[in-house]
């Protein structure tokens, strides 16, 4: 039961967080790049620093979103010990989300 509310919880954080957010980092990639191309080095900063703060910004939500997992998943007819697995696991992964990010 542990093992299964770990993959639930991992399933939450790849749907939710990871996929959305690599996905705003990748307009940062090209961005990045091209101002590197114009050998334009503090756009490059400039856009970095966008991007940090956009990320931390969408992290507020997801953060909000995680906390509220164990509610979600027992509304959705998940098993209540399952439920607070995946609570306990995403709630504890926030900082290495943001991080990651």
């Amino acid at each position: 039961l542990i093992m299964a509310g770990f993959g639930m919880g991992h399933v939450i954080m790849g749907a939710c967080c990871m996929a959305f957010c690599f996905g705003l980092n990748g307009t940062l990639e090209s961005k990045v790049s091209q101002a590197y191309g114009d050998k334009s080095y503090e756009e490059c900063g400039l856009w970095l620093n966008r991007g940090r703060l956009i990320s931390t910004l969408i992290m507020v939500p997801v953060s909000i979103l995680f906390n509220s997992s164990g509610f979600m998943l027992r509304a959705i007819g998940q098993d209540e010990r399952l439920a607070g697995y995946a609570h306990e696991f995403v709630t504890w992964m926030i900082p290495g989300a943001w991080a990651m990010v």
